[in-house]
């Protein structure tokens, strides 16, 4: 019934961008737009409610306070700035309850709608940053849903601006604000250069400590939340305490809680983060905004028991919130540029418990005279495991915690009732059986400067740094910073933080360097990234994107894999080749003409990534020569070509790749002699699937005959991406993967334990289906009346059953998506999305092979929309640890045109999935390879033996 949100052109404000702002805007480049970075407030009262009223109200509060309308911009060189928005109207909509929505209560409804409403939170740079949803249940039942972004309130904001939203709707004024944020961020400003020593204080602080709690990362999807109001018997304890130990109210829960988190997961030593309210330091009481810092606990336990160890907690606690409280402690985003985690993850967080404190209560509201309430809905912070809240009002607390992860129910709901039996003095409540759904994840080391310096100085001597690029990079660090560097200068101390370096790095790119930002804060001068060889070199900078290139957003997919490469540190995931043994008379000059045809052909292998208008962007350059790297190896043995095109094929593999400036497709050429060569092609998987490595192949052989044989294309990938987009705007998708997930939650009830593999040269499993065994599972699918592929997933499906003890079973399955229009099985992509696909278990062979080609052709109607989107549906994480796809490719497939054929090709690729099970039909020779490929984390050794043997029993099950 409202207008829509109008995005105008931003006029810069004064002043700087807010720290708690800064740490949003590095979510979203993270995470992408809205993840976990906004709530939905949701009033709910009898009688009808007036949209006119309600829009007239939010419009005030935009008009009240300048951050509601501000949005946050990063120019081209990774400079932020606050820019105010035009924003001609607010964003209202009215949703009345239909029949279908009857099956679930009105809170539950309101509920869903309060989710929904924060996917309708915008980007950081645009907006809008609130929006009103006026709900009716029925005429006497109806709710107000206020969704907002935590980069413009928090828990404070949101109360003061319920009560102005309130005092608008029944035309009542609110004093005006005394403060803008502008006074907090000019405040947090001369805080940093005021206390400057704070960090290293803090450094000192943290020193030697160990990450040694996270929750498990089991990836049910979902959340999970308990919650109590403790007893008069407890709530007098927490004071007895509290005055006992010379420590506030929050100091001896946050102890406690502590405590039993060390006690039941048997670590000696916790590390929590907890929200602290930087109005009173700062002198800006009664601001509207993000004025939140974390700021970091490190409460050792010691071997003492019993009320000893609760009091040793306090004492820690007390110690360290005084310094918090007074402002001696050191900003978290500049405590965390320079602390680095040894164990990649989480990509921002030094803990894994964040605890939130609300000392305030929301008073009586109403709206039209009519009292309303705020329904209680969980409040979960992103990028922790347990996010514990803990409010006071009128003598009483409450106690609320909130897992990212279904899995967590168990011990969400032991740990309220944990902490309310340490305060009453009662015995232990013992933890049930499945309080764990996996062991807490390794410890995380926090290495500070001069232990990474130390480290660099072990492994330097010898070395001799070459002078003429350490010149370069300190000129480039010199206009990031606008200040003289020099090669031992640790840029930490030099004021650099994690944008800096992000800005650095791209300098860095333009002037013909490769340096990941990751290298860059694990080695903070420049004398330790050239010791470490830390960079590469180009020998010509990639030229900047003509004023003709195009662009258009990442698929979900692509998103997803750019951000699992990210987060990976130790195995380098979707870095994958292909290698292609050529036969026939080698012409550099006819290798250039076809490989330039196909680049030309395929827009793909032009495309770089980046971020255009805050949305996560590929850009596809104009056509132009293709870069090859011919190297001739003919001197060479036989055995030492293939040693030399191993090794170069395992760094491709190995590689990293930077999104801004490096192509996410290379070709290099091994000349064995006059008639036999190999084209190596290195690619990030998210440009190229399968299917498309193989028209890759097959282009390449038809343009190397004739380059005019590779007409342009009437199809092309950014017609999937815009499917895609539109998927995600279809309620009947939505509705769809909502009641299926909703089904999967309590098959999901048993997991695996994942460990972690160290290297990659365990990760992959196989063994073939030879043809004669192979005809016969085609036998029985033709028996059926359904495709070999429904078969195998059968057998695959029975064995996750059996490893699982579950006569139903969730596990993933790969859909191809492609475009069904002219040429659009010639297009270059990955068009691959992974769906999650229930299977119940039927004894009968032929009855379940049906089933589950039902499920797939089922499922194939609703799977464009990513699987990324389908989790979140859940709240977030893992649906399945198995997963299965099916292809058909000849590893010596008969391709040829003119004088040149293909001996062989051979692709390799590490994914993210903790166990994926690929058959491959041979089209040549009817073998099928079955291949069970490990992620990084995974099931334990033991696990994946005994699946195999399980996988193969269930497949020759289907032999007739």
């Amino acid at each position: 019934m409202a207008s829509d949100h109008a995005r105008g052109s931003g006029v810069p404000v004064p002043g700087a961008v807010g720290a708690a702002q800064r740490r949003f805007v590095l979510q979203e480049m993270i995470f992408g737009p809205g993840a976990g970075s906004a709530l939905s407030l949701v009033l709910t009262g009898d009688g009808p409610v007036d949209a006119a009223r309600v829009c007239h109200a939010a419009r005030t509060l935009l008009d009240r306070h300048r951050v509601l309308r501000t949005g946050v911009h990063m120019s081209e060189d990774g400079e932020l700035s606050a820019r105010e928005l035009a924003i001609a109207d607010p964003v209202c909509r009215t949703v009345v309850a239909q029949e279908r929505d009857r099956e679930l209560s009105s809170e539950e409804w309101f509920a869903r709608l309060a989710e929904d409403a924060k996917s309708g939170i915008g980007l950081l740079a645009t907006g809008p940053f609130m929006t009103f949803t006026i709900a009716s249940w029925a005429p006497d039942r109806t709710a107000v849903i206020i969704a907002v972004s935590h980069a413009v309130t928090d828990a404070l904001s949101n109360t003061i601006l319920l009560q102005e939203f309130c005092a608008s709707y029944d035309g009542r004024s609110s004093p005006p604000p005394q403060y803008d944020y502008r006074d907090v961020v000019a405040a947090e400003q001369d805080r940093a250069q005021e206390n400057s020593a704070a960090v290293d204080s803090d450094l000192v602080y943290l020193s030697g400590a160990r990450m040694t709690w996270r929750a498990p990362d089991v990836g049910h999807g979902g959340t999970a939340w308990a919650r109590t109001t403790l007893t008069s018997a407890a709530e007098e304890s927490l004071r007895n305490i509290a005055r006992a130990e010379g420590a506030t109210l929050f100091a001896v829960l946050l102890a406690v809680i502590a405590e039993r988190l060390a006690a039941v997961s048997g670590v000696a030593e916790m590390l929590l983060g907890a929200t602290v309210d930087s109005r009173e330091r700062l002198g800006t009481t009664g601001v509207v905004g993000p004025c939140l810092d974390l700021a970091v606990f490190r409460v050792p336990l010691g071997d003492h028991s019993g009320w000893d160890r609760v009091r040793t907690a306090v004492g820690a606690v007390r110690d360290r919130l005084w310094d918090v409280l007074d402002g001696s402690s050191a900003p978290y985003d500049r405590l965390l540029t320079r602390a680095r985690r040894e164990r990649g993850g989480d990509l921002s967080q030094l803990f894994d418990v964040l605890v939130n404190y609300l000392p305030f209560a929301l008073p009586t509201l109403h709206l039209a005279g009519r009292p309303v309430i705020l329904l209680d809905l969980p409040l979960a912070a992103g990028g922790v495991g347990l996010t514990i809240n803990i409010s006071q009002s009128e003598g009483r607390t409450v106690v609320s915690v909130v897992g990212r992860d279904a899995s967590l129910r168990s011990l969400c709901a032991w740990l309220v009732t944990a902490v309310e039996a340490v305060l009453e003095h009662r015995d232990a409540v013992e933890a049930p059986a499945n309080l764990w759904p996996g062991p807490p994840a390794p410890a995380d080391d926090i290495m500070l400067d001069d232990e990474r310096e130390a480290m660099a100085e072990r492994t330097s001597a010898g070395h001799e740094e070459p002078t003429g690029v350490a010149a370069r990079l300190g000129e480039i660090w010199g206009r990031v910073l606008r200040r003289e560097v020099g090669m031992e200068d640790n840029i930490y101390a030099l004021g650099a933080d994690s944008l800096t370096v992000a800005r650095f790095c791209v300098a860095a790119g333009r002037a013909g360097f490769t340096i990941h930002p990751r290298d860059v804060m694990r080695l903070p001068s420049i004398a330790q990234l050239l010791r470490h060889g830390a960079y590469h070199l180009h020998t010509a900078a990639r030229p900047a994107p003509s004023a003709s290139t195009v662009q258009f957003p990442l698929s979900q997919g692509q998103l997803g894999m750019v951000y699992a490469s990210e987060s990976s540190d130790h195995l380098p995931l979707y870095s994958a080749t292909t290698r292609v043994e050529c036969r026939g008379p080698f012409d550099e000059g006819r290798l250039s003409r076809a490989l330039t045809a196909v680049v030309a052909r395929h827009p793909i292998l032009r495309t770089t990534y980046g971020v255009q208008d805050r949305v996560p962007s590929q850009f596809v350059a104009v056509a132009g020569p293709a870069d090859v790297d011919v190297r001739h190896i003919e001197s060479l043995p036989s055995d030492a070509q293939d040693s030399l095109i191993d090794a170069a094929t395992a760094a491709l593999n190995a590689c990293r790749y930077d999104w801004l400036a490096q192509p996410l497709a290379a070709f290099t050429v091994f000349v064995r002699d006059a008639t036999r060569f190999v084209l190596l092609v290195g690619f990030h998987h998210s440009i190229l699937d399968g299917h498309s490595e193989r028209v890759l192949v097959q282009d390449f052989v038809t343009a190397y005959a004739n380059p005019q044989d590779l007409p342009a294309l009437k199809s092309e990938f950014a017609s999937f991406v815009a499917a895609e987009q539109r998927a995600l705007a279809d309620e009947v998708h939505v509705r769809f993967w909502r009641a299926e997930v909703a089904r999967m939650r309590a098959v999901n009830a048993s997991q695996r334990e994942m460990v972690r593999q160290p290297s990659a040269d365990t990760l992959v499993r196989s063994w073939t289906i030879e043809p004669p065994e192979a005809e016969a599972l085609h036998a029985t699918a033709r028996s059926v009346d359904c495709p070999l592929k429904s078969v195998l997933l059968a057998a695959h499906a029975r064995a996750v059953g059996a490893l699982l003890a579950q006569d139903t079973i969730v596990t993933g399955l790969s859909i191809h998506n492609r475009r069904t229009e002219p040429d659009g099985d010639l297009v270059l992509g990955n068009f691959v999305n992974m769906v999650p696909l229930r299977v119940g278990l039927h004894d009968d062979s032929a009855s379940l092979i049906r089933a589950v080609h039902a499920r797939e052709t089922e499922l194939v109607e609703y799977s464009r929309l990513p699987l990324a989107t389908i989790q979140r549906i859940d709240g977030g994480g893992r649906l399945f640890w198995s997963s299965f796809s099916f292809t058909r490719f000849s590893r010596t497939p008969d391709l040829s045109a003119g004088d040149l054929r293909v001996g062989s090709v051979v692709s390799s690729v590490l994914s993210e999935d903790p166990l994926h099970v690929n058959f491959n039909e041979d089209e040549a020779s009817g073998a099928v390879l079955v291949r069970v490929r490990l992620g990084p984390h995974c099931p334990a050794d033991a696990e994946v033996t005994r699946f195999c043997a399980l996988l193969a029993r269930e497949t020759g099950r289907f032999l007739t």
